[in-house]
């Protein structure tokens, strides 16, 4: 394939898997660890602030190197700097970083580090990123570059306060509508689009009733820029040019139903009303506490003027919340399953009752926490964490959490690619290509087809080779998973190469995490950048750790989770010597599927 042809591959994959990543198909994001070259620059900023605020204070101080380690670490990463964006600048920083790590820097030169991180994030933020962003994809080869790309355009997008729904409807009106028939031309004029993404913050009023049997006043004020003021229904017409009807008939009326509308600036009205029902359940139990007899709660129908005569009709959701917390996986389910068998095996042989209680806990908050604030999804996931991990050895809970998280999350990552394949795989059974078809038949459970017998899928790969490739070459997202499985099968290097990134990766984004939980425990700042990113990724680590536990605890309810735990370490460090070599295909279900030394 000439590079032309590369190039025209590359940019039509970004066209397709750039709608798998805001659309979070097979949980993509809880993948995604490279955070907004901003956001971490910020990272650093915020934590030099409250040094100053708190001097002497060596828990912050320690906290600030493992800070700068992440900073550079995803600076290097970024999409930005790999490409020559902002890179002369960005190398000063990363120096200047290196040497405050290594207590060369003296305080008077970490002010003006400070100062170059503060005045390279107003650079950014007053430059249209998207356009380069745009120019770097016109001009890649390969998919893994396009993948980087996505994840950059994607955190930047997220950190300028984007909802997932909103760019999934900018993607529907500028994208979706125009990809048949796409040559290089017309694939280069949609990816222009997206050079033109950004918008102004504007202000969006919503109107929506509140259910009490008490009033709440006239005004409540949710913060200093929030304030929600009481309607009259008889006092407002919100008639629609659309279609010429009131909007206020949307809206839930009666006895103990109070009208309320608010002002709130932001980019979109749907990132708008995730700050306004997170503000407002945050106020109501606030409320709550002080009156335990008072029921509150904002009624399901609301409606949000977003222009001159312009309404929109909403339901009390944060879309984004159903787009990143969606129904649990199968395996979730599974993991669930074996519980109950664990549980029961350990009632019946009367043995080791204590750690049920504690794997039930931890499994009750892990799912509830879709009814959880936003600030509390991630402290209680953490707790949950912290929980699981006082049963391994270690210094201290980060370095436990830093020694055990990535490990489990490597073990399984091939397994997970092959996963992921074979959701997209399915998708296509009824769509006539005979490779689907015949891939199907070929690999597929005996008894359940929605699932694939591992050793006949590897046989069958093995077996096809690159030819695998081409067969696939109607669907992107199919040859672009084909493509990285065959790699991480074949290619010792890559392979090694991979496991060692991601895992650096984890360790680096779990620092970020345990920074910004300590952040909402310690110092009661609310306002966590790209917070539900973080929790999602929380979420997946967590529910990692807890199905590893649960599956050997059902197949053996004699061994312990401190067992299990020691496991994963001698597992992992026999796992890498064995990635590291040539492997027979015969035995390439074994870095599939890993034999936990000592406890199978």
């Amino acid at each position: 394939m000439s590079n032309l042809e590369k190039r025209v591959s590359a940019k039509k994959y970004f066209i397709y898997a750039f709608k798998r990543h805001i659309l979070n198909e097979n949980k993509v994001l809880y993948k995604k660890f490279l955070p907004s070259l901003r956001e971490v620059l910020l990272d650093y900023i915020d934590i030099y602030e409250d040094i100053n605020q708190n001097i002497d204070n060596k828990k912050l101080e320690n906290a600030k190197k493992d800070i700068l380690k992440t900073s550079m670490f995803f600076i290097k990463e970024s999409i930005f700097y790999k490409k020559g964006i902002y890179k002369e600048e960005l190398d000063f920083l990363i120096n200047d970083m290196k040497d405050i790590v290594d207590n060369k820097l003296s305080a008077v030169a970490e002010v003006r580090t400070y100062n170059k991180c503060k005045s390279i994030v107003k650079k950014i933020s007053n430059d249209n990123i998207y356009k380069h962003l745009a120019n770097i994809v016109k001009d890649l080869t390969n998919f893994a570059e396009i993948d980087r790309a996505i994840e950059g355009i994607t955190s930047e997008m997220l950190y300028d306060n984007y909802s997932l729904k909103y760019i999934e409807n900018w993607y529907k009106i500028n994208v979706l509508r125009d990809l048949n028939n796409l040559d290089e031309e017309k694939i280069d004029g949609l990816i222009d689009k997206f050079k033109y993404f950004s918008i102004s913050e504007k202000e969006y009023k919503y109107y929506l009733t509140i259910k009490s049997q008490k009033s709440l006043g006239e005004k409540i004020y949710l913060d200093c820029n929030l304030v929600m003021n009481i309607e009259e229904f008889e006092n407002i017409t919100l008639i629609n040019d659309k279609d010429g009807k009131d909007a206020k008939s949307y809206l839930q009326q009666g006895q103990f139903n109070h009208l309320y509308s608010v002002v709130v600036k932001c980019r979109d009205y749907y990132k708008g009303l995730e700050i306004l029902i997170d503000s407002l359940n945050s106020y109501f139990q606030i409320i709550e506490y002080l009156n335990e007899d008072i029921e509150l709660a904002i009624n399901e129908k609301i409606v949000v003027e977003i222009g001159k005569n312009k309404y929109e009709k909403l339901r009390k959701n944060i879309y984004d919340d159903a787009i990143l917390f969606s129904k649990s996986e199968r395996r979730e389910l599974e993991d669930i399953r074996d519980f109950i068998e664990y549980r029961d095996k350990v009632y019946l042989m009367n043995i080791g009752h204590d750690e049920i209680a504690n794997i039930q806990r931890a499994i009750n908050i892990i799912k509830g926490q879709k009814a959880q604030t936003k600030e509390n999804r991630l402290i209680n996931l953490w707790s949950v964490l912290e929980y699981m991990l006082t049963f391994h050895n270690g210094d201290s809970i980060i370095s436990k959490v830093k020694d055990i998280v990535p490990k489990v999350y490597c073990l399984y990552l091939i397994k997970d690619k092959i996963n992921t394949f074979w959701n997209i795989l399915y998708q296509y059974k009824e769509s006539g290509y005979g490779t689907v078809t015949d891939m199907i038949a070929n690999c597929k459970l005996q008894d359940d087809e929605y699932r694939y017998d591992l050793g006949k899928l590897i046989e069958y790969i093995n077996r096809k080779g690159k030819q695998i490739i081409e067969d696939l070459e109607f669907n992107d997202m199919l040859k672009r998973a084909i493509s990285e499985i065959g790699t991480l099968f074949f290619s010792d290097k890559e392979r090694i190469k991979y496991i060692e990134q991601e895992y650096k990766k984890i360790e680096m984004d779990l620092i970020r995490i345990y920074r910004d939980r300590n952040i909402l425990i310690h110092s009661g700042r609310r306002e966590i950048r790209n917070i539900n990113y973080k929790t999602l990724r929380l979420y997946q680590y967590n529910n990692n750790i807890l199905g590893v536990v649960i599956y050997y605890k059902k197949n053996n309810p004699t061994l312990t989770i401190e067992e299990i735990l020691n496991s994963i370490e001698y597992t992992y460090d026999k796992y890498v010597s064995i990635i590291k070599n040539q492997i027979e295909p015969l035995k390439l279900i074994d870095i599939c599927r890993p034999k936990y030394l000592f406890i199978e």
